[in-house]
């Protein structure tokens, strides 16, 4: 068994500076985990840093009692999140941990990036939010749960990566030549498309939507999403402000995956 996990914000966190890794502590119950895994299972590593940033990662990771384990690093200068996707089905671990980082006003989590098929099991936790919640035998894994919580809808997917009544957020999934329909909500919604195109229909008018293009709807607004392109659309969403209620209709008419 193999399990692949990111470092930072997974495993560890700062204390002070972001930069100076001498400052970084381990997240609540990982080191722990990792160490009873290590008996059952490969442990590999994955950072946000380049090649250069391998050793002195391994001599972190060996002062804070982590297991020894390869270190895998993005391979651009410059981060992009399918430069980590790619490396991570190249490497095909069973379980790949993960953490909701949050990056250019959007979450950035690995669930909606993966095919519906994808056999790797994804699992995000809480940024810096620790390992104590999962079970002690790696083998187990293989059924626990993320925080993001999955649901297939008619149209594809619809991923729900926090709630609470300060805001919501999370990803729509879109397959080819699906429509859906939104009603009006007490507060404006935020979107952001992430992989595809999807066009987007307020009143009398139209917005067609590419890759980080980002687009606003007004509180009172009902609108229709679609994707009519050759492949799955990929949109961000963000409500400001109370829709736990709306949250709460999807939980209970769509079955989790």
């Amino acid at each position: 068994m193999k399990i692949m996990t990111f470092v930072e914000g997974t495993l560890t966190k700062p204390t002070k500076k972001l930069e100076d890794l001498s400052t970084y502590i381990p997240t609540e119950g990982s080191v722990e985990k990792l160490n009873l895994w290590k008996k059952k299972a490969e442990i590999v590593y994955m950072i946000s840093g380049r090649e250069k940033d391998v050793e002195k990662t391994k001599e972190l990771l060996k002062k804070l009692g982590f297991p020894d384990g390869r270190i895998l690093f993005r391979r651009l200068d410059y981060q992009r999140v399918d430069d980590y996707l790619d490396i991570i089905k190249e490497e095909n671990p069973d379980v790949y941990i993960d953490d909701t980082v949050e990056s250019d006003n959007m979450f950035e989590v690995v669930e909606p990036r993966f095919e519906k098929d994808c056999k790797i099991k994804l699992i995000t936790v809480a940024e810096f939010g620790g390992f104590n919640h999962l079970p002690d035998n790696p083998k187990e894994l293989l059924s626990a749960q993320s925080v993001v919580e999955t649901y297939e809808i008619p149209q594809g997917r619809m991923f729900i990566v926090k709630s609470d009544k300060s805001m919501s957020a999370g990803f729509l999934e879109l397959n080819t030549g699906s429509e859906i329909k939104e009603e009006a909500r007490a507060v404006s919604e935020f979107l952001k498309q992430v992989k595809g195109a999807s066009l987007v229909k307020l009143e009398d008018k139209e917005e067609l939507l590419s890759p980080l293009e980002e687009f606003e709807i007004p509180a009172g607004k009902s609108y229709t999403h679609s994707n009519s392109v050759g492949e799955i659309s990929l949109t961000f969403w963000v409500l400001k402000g109370d829709v736990t209620g709306m949250i709460d209709k999807i939980r209970k008419t769509f079955k989790r995956i």
